[in-house]
């Protein structure tokens, strides 16, 4: 028998899967996106805000790169930019003296040094650590350093600065400066002279520390500086957008508009020809000494580049030339083409002469001796058969003699070829030797030409670097620059990050598709019977018919009145493919109590009834509500009955009257067997939520001990989708 799976004309409705999908689980989709969604917003209302200041900047022609020309040609120098002048540009002004200007003037404003060295909120939380001995030493009165400690300070006998272990440990690990400072302190308040040499070496390490930590804080500003800041080029075009984020938006301002200065001069001393630097130092007695430097300017570097290419262009001509004369001054490629051909000839005589032994006539042509023999032996061999015409006794003495000339002449031929074949390979060696000596030298020379010709561009280019600075350090003694500032920073009005429209658009559409695939996720996962097609696809079985969910009214029975038309309905399919079958005896089951079989059984014999047959309602159950008023319709209680006896009553109860309906217990619980004592079985699904595997082992049980399953019918069915909708897809 097939199963309705593989039925003829049978499609998958896949569209109508997914909506279904989408509609049984949609709180569950629901509550994934709300929750999402909260989570984006809880963010974006969470997550710090930032500032961002902007700036423009043009980068006008004439300072960035070298001119076209030199001033070795004879055409007019022209300035001209192109997109790698302007990244060159950008580069600038990310560069480290741009941020360090920067950064040396923000330590200033944002950052003062508090005249103890110490916050108060800092020895707030120093105290609040000693008071729970997380850390040893005194607490700090009114959040202060004391100027000398006394026992007063002490929270703790165990922690007493006479016991100085937990000092020395500090000191051992680079105390904090803090703690450093308490130490000082209480040093110089003791007052005692051999304190003076600890107090000393107390100073060097603090000051050290010191030196250590603002180098460290730093390189750490400069560093976070460069990743926060940004320049990009607009496309097409020579600005460049600059922008710095910042939780202030003050701060964002001030620190742009403080890169814009360092640019700005950073850039005119980059272009400058060169200047003297002043530094003034101190000795170790205090003695200040003036040292003067002279800084080269990026002019002083192309000149000095240039010189050193033309040095080395020099040098390598000079090669070129010593290696002309060392070969006389000959051309090596036409040296390689006649070597080559030679060896071509050689190599082409020399494989003839590989199989012969006793001559050959296109070799004979080419090899004089070898002619003299072969054309001496074919004399001979024709004499020979001259004579073996004449005289008919082959032992002859002139016969005899004519086959010694012949035999000595074939060894004087081998010989001959054999000196031959020598003479050709000693030759084919030599001119590979020779050849492979050419190939040598052509390579070096291909070098040296190239080693030439990059030194000439280097040199060529460095020149013009040198006319393109003369240019910009003319124009820097005329206060031309090459940048200018199109619109300076302003303070930003609004929050740069998070951007909440940005994060309510990326929650709704991230969020959406998200809840999609959860509530087709748990489809996937689902795995208990819910539709007409789980029950056919998964079990293998036709559905009769199948019986929507009721709707639940409290306190009110829906089978009060009778059974409701749907359930009628579904008992007079049943019926009707019972009769086709010809049967007079029914089982009716279900895997567990509670799926409707019982129900059905009855609305079944309700049915049959109604049609004017004496009908057999078999139950161990007990006496359904819904038969109070039935007519031809006889109870039998098989409760507490013993099994044979069970079998007789429905046996004879089934000859006596028209039909008989068995409301068989659950499968799951043992009442597979009571499927033996009817004709055929139905098999009653519920689709609130009964698992694949237990709905399987129960049809499996019945068909077992039943003799014909006649289908099965799907209570309890939910449908998800709105009937406007179930109608177009």
């Amino acid at each position: 028998m097939n199963s309705p799976a593989n039925l003829p004309g049978r499609r998958t409705d896949t569209a109508r899967r997914v909506v279904r999908a989408l509609f049984q689980w949609r709180y569950s989709a629901l509550i994934f996106f709300v929750c999402f969604f909260s989570f984006l917003m809880t963010l974006a209302y969470i997550l710090p805000e930032s500032f961002t200041a902007k700036a423009n900047v043009f980068v006008k022609a004439g300072r960035e790169n070298a001119p076209e020309g030199s001033l070795a040609s004879t055409e007019s120098i022209r300035l001209t930019l192109t997109p790698e002048d302007v990244i060159s540009e950008s580069m600038i002004m990310l560069s480290r003296p741009s941020l360090e200007y920067a950064v040396d003037i923000l330590e200033k404003e944002m950052r003062p040094v508090p005249k103890d060295g110490i916050s108060k909120s800092y020895l707030n939380f120093q105290n609040w650590c000693r008071s729970r001995r997380l850390l040893p030493g005194p607490l700090y009165t009114n959040g202060k350093i004391p100027e000398k400690f006394g026992d007063e300070v002490y929270s703790d006998e165990k922690f007493r600065y006479d016991s100085n272990w937990w000092k020395e440990w500090l000191l051992e690990r680079e105390m904090p400066l803090p703690q450093a400072q308490i130490l000082i302190a209480d040093l110089e308040g003791n007052g005692l002279k051999e304190n003076q040499t600890k107090i000393e070496d107390l100073k060097e390490k603090v000051s050290q520390l010191l030196d250590k930590e603002r180098l460290f804080r730093h390189e750490q500003l400069i560093q976070k500086l460069g990743n926060k800041l940004t320049a990009e080029i607009e496309p097409a075009t020579r600005v460049i957008n600059l922008a710095y984020e910042h939780p202030s938006p003050k701060w964002a301002k001030r620190t742009l508009e403080l890169v814009l200065e360092g640019y700005i001069e950073h850039h005119s001393n980059m272009h400058s020809l060169g200047k003297w630097d002043k530094k003034i130092v101190k000795d170790v007695n205090g003695k200040e000494t003036t040292i003067r430097t002279y800084v080269n300017s990026a002019n002083t570097f192309f000149q000095e580049e240039a010189d050193k290419h033309s040095k080395a262009l020099d040098d390598v001509q000079k090669e070129i030339t010593k290696f002309h004369l060392s070969h006389k001054g000959g051309d090596l490629d036409s040296q390689r083409s006649i070597l080559t051909q030679e060896l071509i000839q050689n190599e082409q005589a020399l494989r003839s002469l590989q199989g012969l032994k006793d001559g050959s006539e296109q070799l004979a042509l080419e090899s004089p001796e070898i002619a003299v023999h072969q054309q001496k032996l074919l004399n001979l061999k024709l004499e020979l058969i001259e004579k073996d015409a004449i005289y008919a006794n082959k032992d002859h003495p002139e016969i005899a003699k004519l086959e010694k000339q012949i035999k000595n002449t074939e060894e004087a031929l081998k010989e001959q070829i054999e000196q031959k074949r020598t003479v050709l390979q000693n030759r084919v060696d030599s001119l590979d030797i020779e050849l492979r000596n050419v190939e040598v030298d052509r390579t070096t020379l291909e070098n040296l030409v190239r080693t030439h010709d990059s030194h000439l561009a280097s040199f060529k280019r460095y020149l013009a670097k040198v006319e393109e600075e003369t240019i910009k350090s003319a124009m820097n003694e005329a206060q031309i620059t090459s940048a200018k500032v199109l619109e300076w920073p302003a303070v930003p009005n609004k929050p740069s990050f998070p951007n909440r429209f940005v994060m309510v658009l990326l929650g709704i559409l991230l969020g959406i598709p998200g809840a999609i695939s959860v509530a087709l996720m748990r489809a996937y996962m689902h795995s208990r019977i819910a539709t007409v097609e789980d029950v056919e696809e998964v079990l293998g079985v036709s559905v009769l018919s199948s019986i929507p969910r009721f709707k639940r009214i409290p306190f009110r029975n829906p089978f009060k009145n009778g059974a409701p038309p749907v359930v009628l309905n579904a008992a007079r399919l049943a019926l009707a493919a019972l009769d086709n079958e010809g049967r007079r005896s029914i089982h009716i089951a279900a895997s567990t109590r509670g799926e409707g079989s019982g129900t059905l059984a009855a609305a079944l014999s309700l049915e049959a009834s109604n049609d004017g047959r004496s009908v057999v309602f078999a139950t161990l159950d007990g006496f359904p509500s819904i038969l109070g008023n039935a007519e031809n319709i006889e109870i039998l209680q098989l409760a507490g009955v013993p099994m044979d006896a069970q079998r007789e009553a429905i046996k004879a109860a089934a000859e006596e009257n028209d039909l008989l309906v068995l409301s068989g217990p659950g499968l799951a619980g043992g009442g597979a067997s009571y499927a033996s004592l009817a004709e055929v079985s139905l098999f009653v699904v519920s689709g609130t939520g009964v698992h694949f595997d237990v709905a399987r082992r129960g049809l499996e049980q019945l068909r077992r001990y039943g003799k014909v399953v006649l289908g099965a019918v799907l209570t309890q069915r939910h449908n998800p989708i709105p009937r406007f909708l179930y109608r177009f897809i």
